[in-house]
This record gives C-alpha cells, structure tokens and sequence, in this order.
C-alpha cells in the first residue's frame, strides 16, 4: 500500500519528536514546495537522529503516485531523487549527502541561508595562463583555462591587446618565446604587472611546439599557453639593462667594423683585377696606403663610390668606440677582465654583456658549453662507445669568435712567458693550430668567468699554485694587483689614441668634403 503524504501537523510532530539539545540546524522545505510538489518533512542533521526512535514511524519518503503520474521527488535524509519501487525496508541514506533545494517560500522558523560546504578546493588560482607568439608583422595571443582554450586573438601590435593585458587587466603568466622583441615585450608586460615568462627556443620542442609536422603562430601560442597552465617551462635568461645596453652598443660597432672591412676588401679586389696591387697594411692605414697608390684615374673614380664610404666609416667607428667606453666606465668587472692576455675592452665587453651574472653557472665547464665551445656528441651503449665531433656552436656567436680572435692573438705573441699561450702551443704541436685555438678559447672563456666569480686579476702563475690550496683570493699580492690594473691601463690609453685618431680624421673628412664635391663635379 502506497504511503499518503504527510500533513502539516504530522510535520510539527516529526520536528517536536527530535531530541532537543542537538546543535545541528533543521533544513525544512516550505508549504509552497510540499503542496506544489508533494515535499514536506523535516530532516535532521545527524544519522543517529534518522534512525531512532524518534525519526519517522512511517516511512519519511514519499513515493510518486504511479496512477496519477505526478513525478513527485523523495524528501528523506537520502537526497532528492525519484523513487522507482521503493522498498520498506531500504535502509534511510545519510545526512551528509544531502543537497538541498533552494526553498519557495521564507514561512516562519526557516533558516535564511544554510551551511557552507566544504569539499577541498574552493576556488582556482587568479593568474591566468597566457602565450603571445611574437611575429614580425603579427602577435598571436592564446589564453588556456582548464586545458582548454577560452580566447584567441590576432594583433599587429602590443597596444592593441591593452584591453587583455593593460594594467586594468587580471594577473597573468605569460609565456613568450626568446627572440629580438622579447626584451621590450617582457619589460612592457612586467609594467602592466603580468609575470613575464621567456621560453628558452633551444628547448621549446619539449613544450609540444611542431609536434606533427604541424606548426603556425596561433598552434604555437596555443602550445605555449598549455604549458604555462601545466608548468614546466624552460626559462631564458633575461639581460639586464645596462648589459642590454652595452650589447646594443657593442652590434652597433660590429656592423661598421663589418661594412668597413668588407669595403676594404672589395677594393683591394677591383684594384687587382684591373693589374694593381697596393701593398699590405692595417684596416685603418688603408686610405692612407690608397691616396699614395699611383692608380690611373679611371680606377679611382671606379672606387670612389666605397672609398667615400670608407671615409664616413672611420670616424663612426670611432665613435662608436668612445660610446662603449662610456658605458663601460660603469662596470669595474670590464677593466679586470681585461688583465687577461689577448682580451681587450671590447671583449671584456661582449663577455660581460652575454653571460651577465658569473654566478649563473656553477662551474667553467657550464660556461663552455652555454658559449657552444664543447665538442658535440652522438654517444649510444656506454662510455667505451663515446663519439665525440666538431663543436656545437650554440649560444652566442659573436663573443665565440672574439674569444677565438683573442686565442689567436696569444697564440702570435712572441714572448712565450704567459701559461696560457705555452699550453696552447703544446697543443698546436700534437693536434694541429685549429685544435689549439679552439682549445685556447674554451679555457680562456674559463679564466674570465673565475677572474669576474672571484673579483681578481690576471695571474696565472699565482693563481695556478694557489689554487690546489684553495687559496686563490689570498694569492695575489697588492703589488702584483697594482701591476695587473697598470698594463690595463696601458690597453685603454693605446685605445683611446686609436678612437682620437679616428675622431681627428673625420675632422679632416669634414674640412676637406666641400673642396673633394667640387672637384669631382669638375670631373663631371
């Protein structure tokens, strides 16, 4: 036989029946909801208080009419669910799952709001994760929450997404990839108060980026923002400021020492095919070798085009030299690095300006392979089948050949004293003088990070003998110090007479350009 619904006062007499010191509150449903839906009891918050004496007599649970087909819902402590061939003798299901519905109406005695539930996590993390892929005409922007992807957009510039990322905006991680605008992007993200993650590009195939053959700006931010979400990002170095500067400065000069030099030989090359052959010299006595050359006249107006070229080259380098060294008087690191034999200030420079902090490797052998001048390797079953090839070439290849110049250099000097250079030669006479060179640069790159790690000059002697004692900061001598920084300071002042020859010749240049115009529109 069907159970009949419970009355009013049958309710009141379920609520009267509970013991009456319990502190749970009563969760009751409103006239409105039991006479529209048939629902109406009272549930107590404790298990044993459903199963005592004092709980139903008849069952609290009220079952859907099948004849009228009224689709009612069960009001016990088990939870709303429809009940399909309830049972007597099913046992009632605890409290603690109980899901209330929200009341119809407030009648009075009803709690006005119920208990929070606390089930773990309550709420997820603010930053959201975010990846711009940073085109040269496009930046795609890529927002992940959840493991899926909730915007996408297709900018021309940073500006435009001001409106998702601009200081109004919510915290966020963004990822981009290492390349020439990452610098001002990151310092522009960091502003608007975003933490700005710069994905190393030597690892970005870890990050899913290609994966398939498959790869566009918009699959590659999508990955990026992925693995923001996921963590795990392989992070690049960021340079700071005045390292940026110096590096900055330090490509400005490189491009007019580059121009130059290939102007010079693209002369030297014209003058030999057309049967003259000027004889050898410096990059900068080169205009002067070239004026006293007897050359015909239609070879020199041939020429004229570079050598005008040349003659604005020279005095920009010039100033190209005296802006570096301005802004290397701020960084005392530079002038010890220069106590090294064959490293210069633009050298010192570019070491500094690439590895930017001496404490970001652990030890030499780190540097070495971060500047790319370790052999690479294709090693497979043990060490007893190690193969070993040429160098791997990464990281900067701008300081790589410097050092390598200045291997060169201490390989040339005569005087054979210096430890460095009789290693070296040694070297060269087993191995072979490419070897010897690029074993010289591995170890030279070595000796600058120790020297900057430690804040001491060159000596090598002293150095070498304190060292198995781990003395090395305690070995060097005031006076062999004094003597160290005297020979830097011999380096600057050749340097500074090379940067006001340089200067007083485009003096010259621009004292004698009107006489040169009018001569030549006289050849015309």
């Amino acid at each position: 036989m069907m159970p009949t619904a419970p009355t009013r006062a049958s309710a009141r007499r379920i609520r009267a029946a509970g013991p009456a010191k319990t502190a749970r509150s009563t969760v009751e449903v409103g006239p409105s909801a039991a006479e529209g839906a048939g629902v109406l009891g009272g549930v107590k918050g404790s298990r044993a208080e459903l199963a005592g004496s004092a709980a139903l007599d008849s069952p609290c649970a009220l079952q859907p009419d099948k004849a009228a087909g009224d689709g009612r819902t069960e009001a016990s402590g088990g939870g709303s669910r429809l009940w399909r061939g309830a049972s007597k003798k099913e046992p009632l299901a605890a409290a603690s799952n109980v899901a209330d519905l929200s009341p119809a109406g407030l009648p009075a005695g009803t709690p006005t709001r119920s208990t929070t539930q606390k089930t773990g996590a309550q709420e997820r993390s603010a930053m959201r994760s975010v990846a711009l892929d940073l085109g040269v005409h496009e930046i795609s922007f890529c927002e992940v929450a959840c493991g899926s992807v909730v915007l996408r957009r297709t900018v021309r510039s940073l500006d435009s997404l001001e409106d998702l990322l601009g200081p109004s905006s919510s915290p966020a991680r963004v990822a981009i990839e290492a390349c020439r605008e990452a610098w001002a992007v990151h310092d522009t993200l960091r502003d608007w108060g975003h933490d700005v993650l710069v994905v190393d590009t030597t690892r970005a195939r870890q990050l899913g980026i290609g994966q398939h053959g498959r790869k566009n700006d918009r699959l590659d931010a999508e990955a990026l923002a992925r693995a923001v979400e996921r963590g795990g990002i392989p992070l690049a170095h960021v340079l700071s400021p005045h390292r940026r500067a110096i590096r900055h400065q330090l490509a400005v000069r490189r491009a007019l020492v580059e121009t130059r030099a290939q102007y010079v030989t693209t002369v030297r090359g014209i003058l030999r095919a057309c049967g003259h052959k000027l004889a050898r010299c410096t990059t900068e006595g080169f205009l002067t070798v070239l004026s006293a050359a007897a050359l015909p006249a239609e070879t020199r107006l041939l020429v004229g085009p570079l050598v005008t070229a040349l003659e604005m080259l020279t005095p920009q380098i010039a100033l190209a030299d005296a802006a570096l060294e301005q802004l290397c008087t701020h960084e005392p690191v530079i002038v010890r690095l220069t106590t090294a034999p064959g490293v210069g200030l633009v050298i010192a420079a570019a070491f500094v300006s690439v590895v930017d902090k001496a404490k970001r490797f652990h030890h030499a052998h780190q540097l070495a392979s971060y500047l790319g001048l370790v052999p690479s390797e294709d090693t497979s079953g043990g060490r007893n089948k190690q193969r070993l090839g040429a160098i791997t070439k990464q990281g900067n290849a701008y300081l790589r050949a410097l050092l390598t110049q200045a291997a060169h250099a201490i390989l040339r000097h005569k005087s054979g004293d210096d430890p460095l250079g009789r290693w070296a030669k040694a070297i060269d006479e087993r191995r072979g003088r490419h070897i010897a060179v690029v074993a010289l640069a591995r170890r030279l790159s070595g000796v600058l990070w120790a020297m900057w790690r430690d804040g001491t000059v060159y000596d090598a002697q002293s150095a070498a003998v304190a060292s198995a004692k781990g003395l090395r900061l305690q070995a060097q001598s005031i006076e062999q110090q004094a003597q160290s920084m005297k020979e830097a300071a011999v380096k600057a002042r050749r340097r500074q007479r090379s940067i006001d020859k340089g200067l007083g010749a485009a003096r010259a240049t621009a004292r004698s350009r009107p006489v040169s115009t009018s001569r030549r529109a006289s050849m015309h």
